[in-house]
């Protein structure tokens, strides 16, 4: 879930800060049993960052997101040090408008 406040540039162009909190679960299987665990194998984490919007057309955009993910809690990454707290991200996407 991200909040962000856009600028608009130019007609095609629209840059944004962006804050939001992301959530992950980690699903596997341990060793020998069929049962999945879920328990335990969650992270949170704060993501900042900001992104841009390009209007190739009226209906077809190019998206990029560029994030920093800050790690804010999880019970497994805490009994493992060399588990990743925090990394950068990015996303790219290409979307059409209806």
């Amino acid at each position: 879930m991200f909040g962000e406040y856009p600028f608009q540039i130019n007609k095609q162009l629209t840059l944004y800060p962006l804050v939001g909190l992301g959530y992950a679960m980690m699903f596997f299987r341990n060793g020998e049993y069929s049962r999945w665990y879920f328990e335990d194998k969650d992270s949170l984490y704060l993501r900042i960052g900001g992104g841009l919007n390009y209007d190739f057309t009226e209906h077809l955009r190019f998206n990029v997101k560029l994030l920093y993910n800050i790690f804010l809690y999880s019970e497994f990454a805490s009994r493992y040090s060399e588990y990743s707290k925090h990394s950068p991200g990015l996303s790219l996407g290409l979307s059409y408008v209806f």
